[in-house]
């Protein structure tokens, strides 16, 4: 079950099969509101990659009590809203559990169209099958038996004081203002993160075979230093040294099977889902008119992200000096 993940988004992969190949879908974009006089939130936009900028729009909506339809109200809000944005050409709204009969007639009225995401079940009827466990997700991470050595650089802080700094010591801005119950063991885990992250983009660490150790290190600086408080007296942390040994590991993840149909409508699309370890989904994809399947792979918003992360860590950059 995807935990940290809205309908909305299983949404957007549909809707990338379902749209033609010259468009492009973003999920939670903001489109301009001309009654509110301001961009207003969408749940997932399909633009037209053309000159005159053509847009249509699907607003996913996820029913909070499991079973019960939207009413008439839900779907009048969400109609107003997307009939107050002249820049779409196409709305529609998404549920999971289905529509009351007073919320069709409005939908229809207005020229809103409806669609049902819902399980993929044995009446749905593709010519391919998929399965729970078909995904499963390729990852670099540090050897599990030995953890990665990191060090901070405090420069200004006496060497005989520095013992005093625990992973539990807690992290300021340069006012120093608490950083939202962040600690120096969340800095050195994330310095860990973007070591990682660095060498994905380094082809022969690709091609390394799966369970082979290879050593990792690098200096990582901040471009948004966190602070130390020692004695009362703030300290800047200026870097992160990690060193540690890494290898390759493959993850089976658990994927939700969703089909997307026009309401009381035949299936059109349906999807086996997963969720990355970097938060983005990716999904098999099946459709009525294609014979093959298809794999597609969609990234949240650095803002949407935000949501999801426990914590607001430092923006943390690679330095020039890392190996």
């Amino acid at each position: 079950m995807l935990t940290k993940t809205d309908v909305h988004i299983l949404v957007g992969l549909l809707v990338r099969t379902y749209e033609p190949a010259h468009v492009d879908v973003e999920l939670g974009s903001m489109v301009d509101d001309e009654l509110a006089e301001k961009a207003r939130d969408v749940d997932v936009t399909v633009t037209a990659r053309n000159d005159d900028g053509t847009r249509s729009a699907f607003a996913g909506t996820e029913v909070k009590d499991e079973g019960r339809p939207l009413d008439v109200t839900k779907v009048e809000q969400l109609c107003a809203k997307l009939l107050h944005m002249p820049a779409l050409t196409r709305r529609a709204i998404v549920s999971g559990s289905g529509y009351t009969a007073s919320a069709v007639l409005v939908a229809e009225k207005q020229g809103v169209e409806l669609y049902e995401l819902v399980p993929w079940d044995d009446d749905t009827q593709f010519d391919v099958t998929l399965a729970p466990d078909l995904l499963s997700e390729r990852t670099l991470g540090f050897s599990p038996s030995l953890p990665p050595n990191i060090t901070f650089d405090v420069p200004h802080l006496r060497t005989t004081k520095q013992d005093v700094l625990t992973g539990e010591t807690k992290i300021f801005d340069r006012t120093g203002k608490r950083r939202q119950g962040l600690t120096l063991n969340d800095v050195g885990n994330q310095a860990a993160r973007c070591l990682l992250e660095d060498r994905l983009k380094d082809p022969r660490v690709n091609e390394i075979a799966d369970g082979v150790i290879f050593p990792v290190s690098a200096e990582v600086s901040f471009s948004d230093h966190p602070h130390v408080m020692v004695e009362r007296k703030l300290y800047q942390v200026s870097a992160v040294h990690v060193l540690g040994l890494a290898h390759w590991t493959r993850r089976q993840m658990r994927s939700v099977l969703k089909v997307l149909k026009p309401y009381r409508g035949p299936a059109t699309q349906g999807v086996a889902i997963g969720e990355t370890s970097d938060q983005s989904l990716i999904g098999i994809v099946v459709t009525k008119s294609e014979s093959r399947p298809s794999v597609i792979r969609i990234q949240l918003p650095d803002r949407l992200k935000e949501k999801i992360r426990r914590h607001l860590l430092p923006s943390l950059t690679r330095s020039p000096g890392s190996q």
